[in-house]
């Protein structure tokens, strides 16, 4: 991991605060927003409790196909405490991903960070789930997964 500067940590708190509710409920657009590599190793490192990442492209059918049951999903969980970021892949930066957000509502925070998070990540295939638990990944889930099943999973790591 890289050494942060504080005003790296108040933006990382900055953006967990805006994960947790501020900015992305029931009123008003969800902007698909930028960040770097930089931004994503310490959201990932902060101490959020439970979160699930979620590394998608809009190019991704089965990325698109999962996104509604996430969307149901984070409604469902975030009352009882995980927090689900979603992070886009895409070359075409951040616009690439907000059609399919606008078109499925999606509430939960959705952050552009583009390709340089395939290697650093070591993402070999999406949809990609990361679970984060205290601020380390504790479980990959690779693959699209039915509402069912992301439920189950989702329970499980808030037991």
């Amino acid at each position: 991991m890289h050494r942060f500067s504080p005003r790296i940590l108040v933006l990382a708190v900055f953006l967990t605060v805006l994960a947790a509710g501020g900015g992305t409920g029931a009123a008003g657009p969800n902007t698909v927003r930028s960040i770097d590599l930089e931004q994503l190793d310490q959201m990932l490192a902060a101490d959020c409790g439970r979160c699930a990442i979620v590394f998608m492209a809009a190019w991704c059918m089965p990325c698109i196909e999962e996104l509604p049951a996430v969307n149901e999903l984070y409604k469902k969980y975030r009352r009882i405490g995980l927090n689900i970021f979603g992070l886009s892949l895409d070359y075409g930066g951040p616009q690439a991903m907000q059609p399919f957000v606008d078109q499925h509502k999606i509430r939960f925070p959705v952050y552009w960070v583009g390709e340089k998070a395939i290697k650093a990540y070591q993402v070999r295939g999406i949809p990609l789930i990361l679970l984060v638990h205290n601020g380390k990944i504790t479980e990959r889930i690779v693959g699209k997964r039915n509402r069912k099943d992301l439920d189950k999973i989702f329970a499980d790591f808030l037991k």
